[in-house]
């Protein structure tokens, strides 16, 4: 089984080997997708493995050197992970970034992981930054289970 660091999907072009894995891997549609002249992201979704991925043109990433990328190229900026039933995902089964799980209450992640960087005061919503992405967690109402792990791509 190929073991796949979700952090390292980050800032990677599309057309990268390791995200040709990840696509294989969690069963990513394998057409390479369009985004319109008007936008400049696209999601792409799988959603019996728990898992989406958005993909933004470089032309539109202010914080990334665009002479590192052929014009045209489509980075990966997040990825997102769910818990069973949320936005009809099934359950994300493998392994959580830094060692978290689904069934986690928001005060168990913040006794694992310290106190976030940013939290939400109108939802249970916490962010914590790691160098050059972020990741943030979103709660069920009650606080007492990780509904989405997002991991985003942010400028340094």
């Amino acid at each position: 089984m190929i073991n796949i660091n979700l952090e390292s999907l980050l800032g990677r072009e599309f057309d990268d080997e390791i995200i040709k894995s990840a696509i294989d891997h969690f069963n990513f549609p394998r057409k390479r997708p369009r985004i319109s002249s008007r936008e400049f992201y696209i999601g792409i979704e799988s959603l019996t493995e728990g898992i989406d991925l958005n993909l933004t043109s470089v032309e539109s990433i202010d914080f990334i050197d665009q002479d590192q990328h052929p014009e045209g190229a489509l980075l990966v900026t997040a990825v997102f992970l769910y818990r069973s039933g949320i936005d009809n995902h099934s359950e994300f089964k493998k392994q959580l970034p830094h060692e978290l799980a689904f069934d986690m209450t928001r005060t168990q992640v913040w006794k694992h992981l310290g106190k976030p960087s940013w939290s939400s005061p109108a939802l249970p919503i916490d962010r914590w930054e790691y160098g050059d992405y972020q990741m943030i967690l979103d709660f069920s109402k009650n606080e007492k289970q990780i509904d989405t792990v997002t991991l985003q791509l942010i400028g340094k």
